[in-house]
């Protein structure tokens, strides 16, 4: 089956780099009232393009908050992730307490470019996203 979707962008923090949560929460807020809220957010929080940045702990935990407070899902994808030589990151999924997080990892990041190797992690949580 097709489904037809759209996308919003949300701009990077110009400070730190990665997804500015005010700018996400300003989004919603501001979201037009005839149509539907979003389903999901799709982000790369470690080494973001196009900036490299990675998403700081606290801009993580303010942009889960939102997707518990506005109903959607949160798509990790987070190939770089084991790749971070500064301190070590919380991944959205960790923090995952309502099975919202899917989280998408890669082999061919960490172990060789032509290996291609995806997975995906998430929360076992009965929910109607899984139906």
């Amino acid at each position: 089956a097709v489904v037809s979707t759209q996308s919003t962008g949300v701009p990077e923090d110009p400070k730190v780099g990665g997804l500015c949560p005010a700018a996400l929460q300003a989004t919603l807020e501001s979201w037009p009232k005839d149509k539907p809220l979003p389903k999901a957010l799709l982000l790369c929080p470690t080494g973001c393009n196009p900036s490299g940045a990675n998403v700081p702990e606290g801009a993580r935990r303010k942009i889960y908050r939102l997707a518990c407070e506005y109903d959607f899902l949160i798509l990790e994808d987070d190939p770089y992730y084991f790749l971070n030589y500064g301190k070590e990151l919380t991944s959205f999924l960790s923090m995952d307490i309502e099975g919202r997080v899917l989280r998408l990892d890669s082999l061919s990041k960490i172990l060789c470019p032509g290996l291609r190797i995806g997975f995906l992690t998430c929360r076992y949580v009965e929910s109607a996203y899984m139906e």
